[in-house]
């Protein structure tokens, strides 16, 4: 792979840069005998893609917690994207891209992912700028303008998602919600029922979920709330300018909650002296979560996250140029015979071994 680098000399007395060839420091005027270092324009690393793993690893097992503890399947908005996020994290993969704005800019994500988690089989593509991301057979591939860059193995950090979901998926099929609670407060030392009436948590619980289904009920408590149909499609949007929302769950859930209606009041008076509005925008077909945006405004700092799916059940990946790819980082391509040798040699040996 052809890499453009740039180099530059540090001056081992005052640590200034200076143009590479240079014999003294045009700062201090000392003897340069620095060692050419690489600009950051040389894309090297696993850090970014593991990054990307971790967070999106919290974000599906979050996920799959808010779909445990409620039950869904009511005529609700609510239940809509929670039923949404069930049917999508079920599918066999989908095509996705994300954009976030905040005061710097803009950035867009996008790519295809095909798994099944049961079976912990997990299959990606991750466009990201100039990057490709892979993940394959346990490994993290990372190709720059379309030339293979780096591998890793990145089994541990799968391994530990797939465990954690499969210990959630098992303590949901043996236990009701507060079982659980209970299980973790013994294991904390009872340091959660400190601040929770663990045996009303199912009853709070339930009577939430009714509210954030009851359409009367969020157009009261929203400071603006609409749901739009159209052919198979259905949005929703929601917003928060004010603390009413967060009244109406705190006397819903208030049985379950060691915390003084003082606490409560004054925690709602610091966040009604900001200046805030916070915005959640989806939309659910076919039963499947398709698009969601959260903006939110908090005194003058803006952020944007938008994320879309689609091709659900069917993700465009290209199996056989990932496959290709893997073969490359791993050193799996057979080359014609060498006259040295006479015997098959192998192309990208020690793209693994590589990883950093």
């Amino acid at each position: 792979m052809e890499i453009w680098e740039e180099f530059v000399m540090f001056c081992k007395n005052c640590g200034a840069q200076n143009d590479d060839g240079v014999v003294f420091c045009k700062s201090c005027g000392a003897k340069i005998a620095g060692q050419p270092e690489q600009s950051a324009q040389v894309k090297k690393g696993n850090g970014k893609l593991i990054a990307m793993i971790a967070a999106a690893a919290v974000l599906v097992i979050a996920a799959v917690a808010c779909i445990l503890i409620f039950t869904g399947g009511k005529d609700g908005p609510f239940d809509a994207l929670r039923d949404g996020v069930e049917k999508l994290i079920d599918a066999k993969g989908f095509d996705f891209e994300v954009t976030t704005e905040d005061s710097y800019g803009s950035r867009t994500v996008e790519g295809a992912l095909a798994y099944d988690l049961k079976k912990r089989e997990l299959t990606a593509e991750i466009k990201d700028d100039d990057s490709t991301m892979y993940i394959y057979k346990d490994y993290g591939i990372e190709t720059y303008d379309g030339e293979l860059d780096d591998a890793y193995d990145i089994s541990e950090v799968l391994d530990s998602f797939y465990a954690s979901y499969d210990e959630m998926m098992k303590a949901s099929d043996d236990a009701s919600l507060s079982e659980m609670l209970e299980a973790l407060d013994d294991e904390n030392g009872g340091e959660l029922s400190e601040y929770i009436r663990i045996n009303k948590v199912d009853d709070c619980i339930d009577e939430l979920e009714k509210l954030l289904n009851n359409e009367k009920w969020l157009e009261d408590h929203l400071d603006d709330y609409k749901r739009e149909k159209s052919g198979g499609r259905t949005e929703y949007s929601m917003e928060v300018s004010s603390t009413a929302i967060l009244e109406g769950i705190y006397e819903a859930i208030e049985p379950a909650l060691k915390i003084s209606g003082d606490d409560f009041e004054e925690m709602l008076d610091e966040i009604d002296s900001s200046d805030f509005e916070f915005v959640l925008n989806f939309a659910v077909e076919k039963g499947y979560l398709v698009w969601a945006e959260f903006s939110g405004d908090m005194e003058g700092d803006r952020i944007v996250v938008e994320v879309s799916f689609s091709n659900i059940n069917d993700p465009s990946l290209d199996m056989e140029k990932i496959e290709e790819i893997y073969k490359e980082a791993t050193g799996e391509i057979e080359t014609p015979p060498t006259p040295e040798t006479d015997e098959p040699s192998y192309a990208g040996q020690g793209g693994a071994a590589r990883a950093e």
